[in-house]
């Protein structure tokens, strides 16, 4: 077992501040079963995706992106009697470099649906590796989870 690979572990809330997390919002992200696994997820053909093993999630993958998630809420000024579902689907690099987002995000206030949205995100990666592919998801999550977030802050006005 000398040889066996280090585990590599990738964290995408590293850089956000405590205090952009003091909102009180219900966030729940719920992860299509690949992404359950806490590996990183690679798309190696159009049907088929491949769970690395040796390149994991710091922690869940549906607990970062709801931090990264609260982050977007607070920093686009949403109201704190919002609760928020995003269903994410895709999430994943690919051989050639692109990176995938897909999912939907809807904000619930008072138990009535305001808001409900699908995102897509291609993206390309700067560089070969598992850590630009994690940067890059990181980037392209902050960008929607952003987006929604003055979707459901536009919805609340009305």
């Amino acid at each position: 077992v000398a040889n066996s690979p280090e585990t590599l572990r990738y964290s995408i809330v590293s850089d956000v501040k405590a205090s952009s997390l003091t909102g009180q919002y219900i966030v729940s992200v719920i992860l299509s079963d690949e992404l359950k696994t806490g590996g990183l997820v690679v798309r190696t053909s159009d049907l088929t995706v491949r769970t690395a093993q040796y390149h994991v999630w710091a922690s869940g993958l549906d607990s970062q992106l709801s931090i990264l998630l609260c982050e977007a809420l607070q920093s686009a000024g949403v109201s704190q009697n919002v609760s928020v579902d995003a269903d994410v689907y895709r999430f994943e690099g690919s051989l050639n470099g692109r990176t995938y987002i897909e999912m939907v995000i809807s904000g619930r206030y008072d138990g009535k649906e305001v808001f409900r949205h699908g995102y897509s995100y291609e993206g390309k990666q700067r560089a070969d590796g598992y850590d630009p592919m994690v940067e890059d998801l990181r980037n392209g999550f902050r960008g929607i989870a952003y987006k929604a977030a003055l979707g459901i802050k536009a919805s609340q006005a009305k």
